[in-house]
């Protein structure tokens, strides 16, 4: 049980945002919670480290880093890995480094809580006030983690030792819930109204509220969204692109936790595997699922099965903005190149025709999905291969989108309900909400209709930021979206040379490409895309199975913990 035991980590030098400032955090040599902690300088230090992104392992461990868990990723290697294979064990390192790692940075938390109590009881500054208010906001956030992957898990806010641990057992998830309401509460009396580069009073509602929305706490949710709203603290940005630049410090970012190589080089990750080919990418081996693709909405505000406005041959023409803006479109110029999956030549940054080694037809290492991520990829790209784009944690836009749903979930649905969901539709199209003649604005007042157009809005305003997966977890649909296969294009390897031979280069002779117009996918209520009846054309083909059981709606407990602490049971199925 060491591992929910771990004392504190001072975190080497790095530099972590929140708003629009940074915090620089200085190295320190081997600190223990015995010689720390002396004064404010100490605790602001440690204080510090609870920012970055070591800490916030599940959404900061990397960028996209569960967005491979679901249906809005293609990865050639699939197999690979545990989550869409279904392989989660109580062994594996996954699991047991997300169970370590968080428990590690609630115990900091905790230290960081209790040193601030123990300091302020000898000087009450508003400055200590600030710094237990943001131990406690991390808190309550890192349980969070625990509640929606565990469920029941223990539960501390002090130090323990190691006999405490081994005889530890599984606090029920709804009254750790409201435990991390408590601490939420407590931060947001405690925090200043202003606190540059920091979290402050307005950032605690909007947490507040994913939590009660992961756990369907409809009520809370809808009320702590309303107070963010309410408080103008932030707001949408007029620009879509700028919301999205690789360092972007948009005063629509509620937090976000950035990468910096020149502090941290383990900040880095290698870009390769999502550049195309051409510019000296690996194999375009991560990125875009078609599902994802066709999730996106035509212009009409109708997907794309029922839209007569969807053209298979051309997927990208008259669908909503934020489709183009996230998948790079067939014909556009990314990082300098033409991409145009069906021509054997493209031209270069210098309008040189080259051979086209990005596209599934010529390229042996081409992504067989022609899909390339454009969302948050610019030229920093392609420079040495390695990136540090801020990892998005969460932004002003699901807020008003966590508003809606759960307003639409109480079935208390109102103008202002509306009104969130056009304010993020209207943005994506340049246009606002009162602007109905230049987007397609949701009129619907069904509590049905409007759940579906709420998932499908999430879908596409917040692609590849890490919230997928978390939710076709709550909405309990990822083993039916799970358990369907990826999808790629036919081969294009050459017959005899001949690239025109190759089944894919007849699919592109004969027009019938990108999709078929011969079938159109499926897409249900929830919005989650089937290929089936396009497989059943012969124009695509199956690339990887995936397979979600029931039982992995939850993660298991590490093994050695339930060896070592006799009172914790394993979850169902593990």
């Amino acid at each position: 049980m060491k591992n929910i035991i771990y004392s504190l980590s001072v975190v080497a030098c790095m530099t972590v945002f929140a708003g629009c400032a940074q915090i620089d955090i200085e190295p320190q040599t081997n600190p223990t919670k015995e010689t720390w902690f002396k004064n404010a300088s100490d605790l602001k230090m440690s204080v510090d480290a609870l920012y970055s992104y070591k800490q916030w392992d599940f959404e900061g461990y990397r960028p996209y880093n569960l967005d491979m868990w679901s249906d809005d990723w293609f990865q050639n290697t699939i197999t690979n890995d545990p989550g869409p294979t279904g392989n989660l064990t109580s062994d594996h390192s996954f699991v047991q480094a997300r169970w370590k790692n968080t428990y590690r940075s609630i115990m900091n938390a905790n230290l960081c809580v209790a040193a601030a109590r123990r300091l302020r009881e000898a000087d009450d500054t508003a400055d200590l006030q600030a710094l237990e208010g943001e131990a406690l906001f991390m808190r309550a956030c890192f349980y969070s983690y625990i509640i929606f992957f565990w469920g029941d898990a223990p539960y501390y806010t002090d130090e323990i030792s190691i006999s405490q641990a081994e005889a530890m057992t599984r606090t029920p998830k709804s009254e750790i819930l409201g435990k991390i309401y408590e601490d939420f509460d407590m931060a947001e009396t405690l925090l200043p109204e202003k606190n540059p580069g920091r979290v402050c009073k307005a950032t605690v509602a909007p947490f507040k509220a994913r939590t009660a929305l992961w756990c369907s706490d409809w009520a809370t949710a809808a009320a702590e969204a309303k107070k963010c709203i309410d408080s103008k603290a932030y707001a949408l940005d007029a620009d879509w692109d700028n919301v999205h630049a690789p360092k972007s410090t948009s005063k629509e970012w509620i937090l976000s936790i950035p990468r910096s190589r020149s502090l941290d080089d383990a900040s880095k990750f290698a870009t390769t595997n999502f550049i195309p080919r051409i510019i000296a990418g690996y194999t375009g081996n991560l990125g875009p699922s078609w599902e994802l693709l066709l999730s996106f909405l035509c212009t009409d505000g109708k997907p794309v099965d029922e839209s007569p406005l969807y053209d298979p041959h051309k997927p990208f023409k008259n669908r909503d903005p934020r489709c183009a803006k996230t998948i790079v479109e067939f014909g556009s110029t990314f990082l300098g190149y033409e991409y145009s999956p069906e021509k054997l030549k493209v031209r270069d940054p210098n309008g040189k025709s080259v051979s086209n080694v990005s596209s599934p037809l010529v390229g042996n290492g081409s992504p067989t999905s022609a899909l390339y991520l454009r969302k948050g990829i610019d030229e920093t790209w392609i420079d040495d291969k390695y990136a540090e784009n801020n990892v998005p944690v969460l932004r002003y836009a699901d807020v008003l989108l966590m508003y809606a749903e759960a307003k639409v979930e109480l079935n208390e649905i109102d103008q202002s309900v509306l009104d969130a969901i056009n304010d993020v539709r209207s943005r994506a199209y340049k246009a606002r909400r009162t602007q109905t003649s230049l987007y397609p604005s949701v009129k619907e007042t069904g509590q049905r209709d409007l759940r579906t157009i709420v998932r499908f809005e999430r879908r596409m305003e917040l692609a590849f930021e890490n919230k997928r997966y978390f939710d076709i977890i709550r909405w309990k649909v990822a083993d039916i979206c799970m358990n369907r296969p990826q999808y790629q294009c036919l081969l294009g390897l050459t017959v005899n040379g001949d690239y025109w031979k190759s089944d894919l280069g007849k699919l592109i002779k004969s027009g019938d490409f990108f999709f078929t117009d011969k079938a159109l996918p499926d897409i249900d209520e929830n919005g989650l895309v089937d290929l089936k009846p396009l497989l059943d054309t012969g124009t695509i083909r199956q690339h990887t199975a995936r397979y979600f059981p029931v039982r992995q709606y939850l993660f298991p407990i590490p093994s050695y913990d339930i060896v070592t602490a006799p009172g914790l049971t394993q979850n169902p199925g593990y």
